[in-house]
């Protein structure tokens, strides 16, 4: 990872000599001139991710302790040092009230410097760094990636992208497998947006949604008093379809019924609307998904053997997001861009909580990702949301406790899950007063919880975990 620096003087020799000091130890670096310079940075958000900026104090227009003051009115949590050759108190003062996070001055070794960006920029990767564009790296992968509409940088979304590439081209039918919320309907408008059916209409139909007794009129069509309620000729959703894709979301959900007549579709291309003397012609690709498996379903004579044949010319399986972490990431970085759009106002999620992130196992996969982004980040009042304002449910470490076998062991559980809890809330805080300021205890309770921490027992393996 390479960290972000800002070097702010007026001193051009100083500048050129710094920067080339930090590009050598591996850090990306960008100077400005002037205070002012600094400031209009620092209001283009976008821009502005930077671990840690070193400050001049004498400058022209502003000095140094006023920039900082500025930059910390538009971002409280940027780290400043103060870097100038005026040494005396006064400055140092002037410079910590006004944000500075410590004072160098510019005479010092290059190795004194050196290990003070490596300490500010460790402290940024642990507290300060969000989930941002910055963070994703793999950029041609993602970006190859939203050609077909996906997020994502995993080898699993890879290998449907050349899938969609390969069956996008031919008019077979496609039966695409996979947990609800995990991106079929997606994963379907690919196909038809990189086919020669573009230019045509997808019509999507949750197969569901639609009540019972209007199935087969939705699909196929109507004419006008083949049932109570029909007073006109109705196309369905194959003749609207025509030329172009039908999506079948939940195929499984269909009545046997409804699924001989779906055979005869695929079989013919020809729908026999409701009440209708005779079939209609519909030239139209059918791309079909579930969350069911239909061979199952076919053993236990719930779905049609013939149909599924049908069906899975093509098979796209598309894995649920628990098997693909690494794409939580670049979504949270898309959804969170998403809401701040919405609100007017830039918020995202502090990097630390990616590993929470990746352990849980989100039953409700990307829509579920996609609420919890919208809801932490509505609620949160600076403008990152921090370890400590996760969901409880992120810090469990392991499924619910059917393997606890007596009431101690879930007691036992219950302050492992406490423990790790408070230790991650001090990992993300400057000192253990903060720490228990956020939990709202004392920190003589904190350094109660915290000598417990040689004594909790591990559930799963019944050992006593020593934890840091």
């Amino acid at each position: 990872m390479k960290y972000k620096i800002l070097l702010v003087d007026d001193d051009k020799d100083n500048l050129e000599s710094t920067k080339m000091l930090l590009d050598l130890h591996g850090y990306d670096v960008k100077t400005v001139g002037s205070g002012k310079q600094a400031i209009d940075l620092a209001k283009k958000s976008h821009q502005f991710e930077f671990a840690l900026i070193l400050m001049d104090y004498h400058m022209p227009e502003m000095n140094g302790a006023a920039v900082i003051s500025e930059i910390k009115k538009l971002k409280p949590r940027q780290q400043i040092l103060s870097y100038t050759m005026d040494d005396s108190k006064d400055t140092a003062v002037e410079n910590f009230r006004a944000g500075a996070v410590d004072f160098l001055e510019k005479s010092a070794d290059n190795e004194v410097l050196l290990e003070k960006v490596k300490l500010y920029c460790d402290k940024f990767e642990a507290v300060y760094r969000t989930i941002s564009s910055d963070s994703l790296g793999e950029q041609e992968v993602l970006k190859r990636n939203a050609e077909f509409g996906f997020v994502a940088r995993s080898s699993s979304i890879e290998k449907i992208v050349k899938e969609i590439e390969m069956y996008a081209s031919v008019n077979s039918t496609v039966l695409i497998q996979g947990e609800t919320g995990s991106g079929k309907e997606l994963i379907a408008q690919a196909i038809h947006k990189k086919g020669p059916r573009a230019q045509h209409r997808f019509v999507a139909v949750n197969c569901a949604a639609i009540p019972q007794g209007l199935v087969e009129s939705t699909l196929f069509g109507h004419v006008k008093g083949s049932f109570t309620g029909a007073v006109n000729d109705q196309d369905g959703k194959f003749k609207l379809a025509s030329g172009g894709t039908i999506f079948l979301d939940e195929i499984g959900e269909l009545a046997s019924d409804v699924q001989a007549k779906l055979l005869r579709v695929l079989q013919e291309r020809t729908v026999d609307p409701v009440g209708a003397r005779s079939g209609v012609k519909v030239d139209v690709r059918v791309i079909a998904a579930t969350h069911r498996n239909l061979e199952k379903m076919v053993k236990e004579g719930k779905f049609r053997e013939d149909l599924l044949y049908r069906l899975n010319t093509l098979v796209i399986k598309n894995p649920p997001l628990r098997e693909r972490p690494e794409d939580i990431e670049p979504l949270v970085d898309f959804f969170s861009k998403k809401v701040s759009e919405k609100i007017g106002v830039q918020k995202r999620f502090q990097r630390a909580v990616l590993k929470h992130l990746e352990r849980y196992p989100w039953p409700g996969n990307i829509r579920e990702l996609e609420n919890m982004v919208e809801g932490h980040l509505l609620r949160s009042e600076d403008g990152i949301v921090m370890v400590e304002q996760l969901d409880p449910k992120f810090f469990a470490k392991s499924e619910p406790t059917n393997s606890l076998r007596t009431l101690k062991e879930f007691e036992e559980n219950l302050e492992a899950m406490k423990l790790g809890y408070v230790l991650e809330v001090i990992g993300s805080s400057v000192s253990k007063a903060e720490a228990a300021k956020k939990l709202d205890i004392s920190p003589t309770n904190l350094q109660y919880v915290l000598s417990k921490r040689n004594k909790v027992k591990n559930v799963d393996t019944g050992e006593v975990e020593s934890l840091p």
